[in-house]
């Protein structure tokens, strides 16, 4: 796991130029930046990934018309608009500065999926609720990948909604963890106002 990251000037001024890298510690690398900059920094942006190289060279792609020198873009007055515009919907729990909240549409698209991926069952296992989630056409979360790393993001986005994962034993598997439809309910019904919206399959 690492970082992926947007820092640039605390205050907005032209050209805005701002650099887009990886690093394991983000706040370390900012006050690195900082003891060369002549302009107060800060970070616009950063968000956890299993595979931070191949996200930033994603990006890096991605922007590669705006691009001024090695890590350095001119991403316009709105640079945060143009990283969420250009974000592949794949990626997986993008943070918000400092606070390292996760990106507020990844919940709500979570939830949505998973009532489809849940079906009829009560309880499910980590594993396969994931499984099934990387199963559905266009899945934004098959980046996540089907480690370990995979479970605890699924983990991290759920949590936000109250839904934790329980030790639950299954037939010919053991305790293992997993998730529970009564828990899931409970989300759902906030997500649509009060009612359970049986899902689409």
């Amino acid at each position: 796991m690492g970082y992926v990251y947007m820092i640039g000037p605390a205050e907005p001024m032209l050209p805005y130029r701002v650099k887009i890298g990886k690093a394991d510690d983000v706040h370390r690398r900012l006050r690195g930046l900082q003891t060369g900059s002549p302009v107060k920094l800060k970070i616009m942006w950063m968000t956890e990934h299993p595979e931070p190289y191949r996200l930033e060279a994603k990006l890096k792609a991605s922007l590669a018309k705006q691009q001024v020198h090695g890590e350095w873009f001119e991403l316009g007055a709105n640079p945060l608009k143009v990283i969420q515009d250009v974000m592949p919907a794949a990626e997986p729990i993008p943070l918000a500065t400092g606070s390292q909240k996760q990106h507020p549409g990844a919940l709500s698209l979570l939830l949505e999926q998973a009532r489809i991926a849940f079906g009829a069952d009560e309880r499910i296992t980590s594993r396969e609720l994931l499984k099934r989630l990387q199963a559905i056409p266009d899945s934004p979360w098959l980046v996540w990948g089907e480690n370990d790393a995979a479970c605890r993001n699924l983990a991290t986005v759920l949590r936000s909604a109250g839904i934790e994962p329980r030790k639950i034993r299954f037939p010919g598997i053991g305790p293992v963890q997993g998730y529970v439809r009564s828990d899931m309910e409970q989300a759902w019904a906030r997500m649509t106002g009060g009612t359970i919206v049986p899902p689409v399959i």
